[in-house]
């Protein structure tokens, strides 16, 4: 899975991510084939080693609200806030995860 934070619009974070194929590999240059029968992503949001918030999400962006953030990190987003997306699967529960800093 590749992921990134977007942006911010406004003080909200966007993250935005690309599944990988869960078999025969990743082609580059297309999109990989969906071999479930959903598209379901968990992400889990940490300060630290402390998790802080986890949902999940269908579709491949997520916009974090700077309401949710504000009660998720009481002193703000900072170097050890992270974020971990994992693809969740029917026959094998749920994926590898791809972890994103959140803080600078």
């Amino acid at each position: 899975m590749h992921g990134r934070l977007r942006g911010r619009f406004g003080q909200d974070m966007v993250i935005g991510w690309q599944r990988c194929a869960r078999y025969g590999g990743d082609n580059l240059e297309t999109e990989p084939p969906l071999d479930e029968a959903f598209e379901t992503f968990r992400l889990r949001f940490y300060d630290g080693t402390s998790l802080r918030r986890e949902t999940e999400v269908s579709g491949r962006e997520w916009v974090y609200p700077v309401s949710l953030q504000t009660v998720d990190f009481s002193n703000g987003v900072t170097g050890q806030a992270r974020l971990e997306i994992a693809q969740k699967s029917t026959t094998s529960q749920y994926g590898p995860a791809l972890e994103i800093g959140l803080g600078g």
